[in-house]
């Protein structure tokens, strides 16, 4: 069994940028849910890509697949209404695609998932930490400018997950997700 653990439990701690990031993405399809699982983690992209099994064929992460990865790694999570301090967030650009009666497909098509820890942000799209101001006036500015008829983002879903020791072992596997 192998132990890992967040890079420093302590709550303080600098955020680590997972060093595989550009692999993952190449050889196992990774996207920015499990990149933002594994940044919070302070662990690999690959570590994690087990708990998302649908990857490479379905290359998105919906809140359920979410709530899924975060129960099978055996994290301690709690939905949130706020950025998490330490945790995951699914970013939603605002437009047409959200006003009322928009198909739900539409709108998680301008979703993003980003990793919060410690007043930082980590966006797939920029590939590090930027603390939460930087990150509105780069990432997330880039982003909606990038959208033709976007209007701003929200928070769409949260989880704040509670540092503690993980252990993942890297034979095991993870129980078959029920489509129901």
């Amino acid at each position: 069994m192998t132990t890992v653990a967040f890079k420093d439990e302590r709550t303080d701690a600098l955020p680590v940028v997972p060093p595989d990031i550009g692999q993952s993405i190449q050889e196992l399809g990774a996207t920015c849910g499990p990149v933002s699982v594994a940044a919070v983690f302070g662990t690999s992209v690959v570590e994690v890509m087990r708990f998302f099994p649908g990857f490479p064929q379905k290359n998105w992460v919906t809140s359920a697949d979410m709530r899924y990865a975060l129960d099978c790694a055996g994290a301690r999570w709690e939905r949130r209404s706020c950025l998490p301090r330490i945790g995951v967030a699914l970013i939603q650009l605002e437009g047409p695609w959200t006003s009322p009666g928009a198909p739900v497909r539409a709108q998680l098509g301008q979703t993003h998932w980003v990793a919060c820890r410690n007043g930082y942000v980590l966006d797939l799209n920029i590939g590090d930490w930027l603390e939460m101001e930087e990150w509105l006036c780069r990432g997330a500015a880039s982003w909606m400018q990038s959208v033709p008829r976007c209007t701003g983002f929200s928070l769409r879903e949260a989880f704040d997950i509670t540092p503690q020791r993980f252990e993942f072992s890297p034979y095991g596997r993870v129980p078959r997700r029920s489509l129901h």
